[in-house]
């Protein structure tokens, strides 16, 4: 099974639609899992890796950007995943914070802490009141998640 993308920093607006399909059932994870286990990227860099853009540290090297080796400009797509590189040029381009993404293999059921089911909603205007009404819940504290804690009854030991 290949990596799932399962969230970013804060929790989602299920008030809003276009996540899963207009009327799909799904839910909203909350888990705990060891930072060894969880490839962190910042989102808009992404955007350069479509148009084999580089990433360049100095001024010098992007004033000569066209005269570099494309297996450098790939090599340079690392860094969307460097944290304290994200951070910098945060800063040099003048944004609050970088926006992540995340990226993990699989979630076991025990990292689950609380699910928050939901369905998708369309653009109507039933559905645009009906997610006026999640927001307020949720900004209340009358919509929350559901906590979560695993009991395995299976007896079976993990095999991996």
């Amino acid at each position: 099974m290949g990596a799932i993308r399962f969230g970013r920093d804060e929790f989602p607006d299920l008030g809003t639609g276009k996540r899963i399909g207009s009327g799909n059932k799904g839910v909203v994870l909350t888990v705990e899992l060891p930072d060894d286990q969880v490839l962190a990227s910042e989102i808009s860099f992404w955007d350069f890796v479509p148009y084999h853009s580089t990433f360049c540290d100095t001024a010098e090297a992007f004033d000569h950007r066209e005269d570099i080796d494309p297996v450098y400009t790939r090599k340079s797509w690392e860094k969307i995943f460097d944290q304290k590189w994200c951070e910098e040029m945060a800063v040099n381009r003048s944004i609050e914070a970088p926006d992540y993404q995340y990226v993990i293999h699989r979630i076991e059921l025990h990292q689950v802490r609380a699910v928050m089911p939901f369905q998708d909603l369309s653009d109507s205007w039933v559905d645009r009141i009906r997610g006026s009404v999640w927001r307020l819940s949720y900004r209340l504290g009358l919509k929350k998640s559901i906590p979560f804690k695993w009991r395995d009854q299976t007896g079976l030991k993990d095999i991996s």
